[in-house]
């Protein structure tokens, strides 16, 4: 994001995480991660991926007690569809964060830090009013 206003708050920039913080994007990523490892055959429940410690191929192999070959490290790599019909209604704002991130953003500069896609970010971000 961009603006044009001079620095008014006490910060020079507030940095606000996106998944968990802004938006709720954990139907999005829990269904990219399921749809990747139905690809090689491995169905898993939402509640069971839910409770896994991270989406990486060989935690996920260790969890499965898979072979190497059974799920390449390459697997869970295959990014969320950002914009499917059913995508907007899976990325949940969260409000008290987004108001803060808004009202913080009227006085100072604002930046959004991710380790998710980037598609996926800017459909939020646009769903979240940035």
């Amino acid at each position: 994001m961009t603006t044009t206003h001079a620095h008014q708050g006490p910060y020079a920039a507030y940095a606000f995480d996106f998944d968990g913080t802004l938006a709720d994007t954990a139907e999005v990523n829990h269904g990219s991660v399921r749809a990747s490892l139905a690809a090689h055959g491995i169905h898993v429940t939402r509640a069971w991926l839910a409770a896994a410690p991270a989406f990486t191929a060989p935690r996920l192999r260790r969890r499965l007690k898979l072979p190497p070959d059974a799920l390449p490290d390459t697997a869970t790599s295959k990014p969320p569809e950002p914009t499917g019909s059913r995508t907007p209604t899976k990325i949940r704002p969260i409000t008290t964060s987004t108001k803060t991130a808004h009202t913080a953003a009227e006085h100072t500069l604002l930046t959004v830090v991710t380790a998710n896609y980037g598609d996926i970010v800017r459909h939020g971000l646009s769903l979240i009013g940035f």
